[in-house]
């Protein structure tokens, strides 16, 4: 995990949006062998969907850009922040919205996965319904939250881009698909949250 900076940091090395410079690196959890798949930032923390099989998901610390680190709780110096998801399947999407932070992974089980990040430190499944897992027909490879929605693009060829309500955390549910050429590696939204007009899919 790398931190790059675009424009200048008090004490960093000069940068620019065309010259980012590495301010810092931070090592996983479970050594260099797990694969940063996806991240999420907010604030000083960014969420990272890993394939480690017992951390798919991360937590960094970047409060400190030249310094990052997984031990993200200073109160818990020795103990990395992650959440073990069942199963050895990689986190391969992430995305926060709120108090929720949404992942998405390959091969079976092809699932959106909601977990509760009231703890900002320590993400945690959400109890009831559906333990905030919806399966789907194919690695979902990329997240967009708007509103009431998750919005997937997925490996599934007969259901590359997926819409999810997630109002009820804890069971979420398959609003409406669709069909497209080949797989969906990413999507972008456009237009006001509630109510897009356009989502962009590649």
């Amino acid at each position: 995990f790398h931190v790059l900076a675009s424009a200048p940091l008090p004490g960093a090395p000069l940068a620019s949006p065309v010259n980012p410079v590495l301010l810092g690196s931070a090592t996983l959890s479970g050594g260099g062998g797990s694969a940063v798949n996806s991240i999420a930032p907010a604030g000083n923390l960014v969420y990272v969907a890993t394939s480690h099989d017992n951390g798919e998901v991360q937590v960094i610390n970047v409060s400190n850009p030249q310094s990052p680190t997984v031990f993200c709780n200073p109160a818990q110096p020795t103990v990395a922040c992650k959440e073990d998801l069942s199963g050895i399947i990689d986190g391969v999407a992430v995305a926060v919205a709120g108090k929720r932070l949404y992942v998405g992974r390959g091969a079976a089980p092809n699932s959106l996965t909601i977990l509760d990040i009231t703890n900002p430190l320590d993400p945690v499944p959400i109890v009831g319904g559906t333990g905030g897992t919806v399966s789907l027909g194919g690695a979902v490879r990329d997240i967009t939250v708007s509103g009431p929605y998750a919005y997937l693009a997925t490996a599934d060829s007969a259901r590359e881009f997926v819409r999810v309500n997630v109002v009820n955390a804890a069971s979420p549910v398959i609003d409406s698909v669709a069909d497209l050429d080949g797989g969906a590696f990413g999507l972008t939204l456009a237009g006001t949250p509630w109510s897009e007009t356009r989502t962009a899919i590649r």
